[in-house]
């Protein structure tokens, strides 16, 4: 018969050793751990310090840039290293995520992409298509006819900002955790 004696000493032994084998793991992993965790954090410092540059709380550019960058970081990573099924296709895909954040942050909209925007199915991507039929139905002054300037082109660049926002958040639903799996 094993007495309550012997138990705890064995219970203690058991921890003492516990511990020591802790300490040996904790000891040995940890300054590699610190080194590769220093690396790598001096490595993201460095790739981020561009947009980290320009922050501007109140500004919805520096969310787009930074999302590019990581982007950009994201696509550069997988065509390297080609590391998971479909990489070809995310590549694509997050290229073409890149090109509607960059379209989306220029801000001024291409006037030949702009005339090319097709006005009929804008109350798909606008909730309040009022504002646009107000200035479809304003008439242009001589001035603005002579520089070439038009309501319809005010009207269709507001509607293409919003069919490339919708795009680009539509690519973000779809396909983000594909590109991070």
């Amino acid at each position: 018969m094993v007495s309550i004696n012997e138990l705890l000493n064995e219970k203690e032994e058991t921890k003492w050793e516990e511990f020591k084998y802790n300490l040996e793991y904790y000891l040995w992993t940890t300054p590699k751990s610190w080194y590769y965790d220093l690396k790598l954090g001096i490595r993201n410092l460095v790739r981020r310090i561009p947009y980290i540059w320009k922050l501007r709380d109140w500004d919805y550019g520096y969310v787009i840039e930074a999302e590019m960058n990581e982007l950009t970081i994201l696509r550069d990573g997988i065509k390297k290293y080609q590391n998971h099924l479909n990489w070809e296709r995310d590549v694509e895909t997050i290229n073409v995520a890149i090109k509607l954040a960059l379209e989306i942050s220029k801000g001024g909209w291409d006037r030949e992409k702009t005339l090319k925007t097709n006005l009929r199915n804008m109350k798909r991507y606008m909730e309040r298509t009022d504002h646009i039929e107000n200035i479809l139905n304003t008439p242009d002054t001589q001035k603005d006819i002579e520089s070439g300037y038009t309501h319809e082109l005010t009207a269709k660049s507001i509607v293409r900002e919003e069919k490339v926002w919708i795009l680009y958040h539509k690519y973000r639903t779809h396909y983000m955790r594909s590109w991070w799996d």
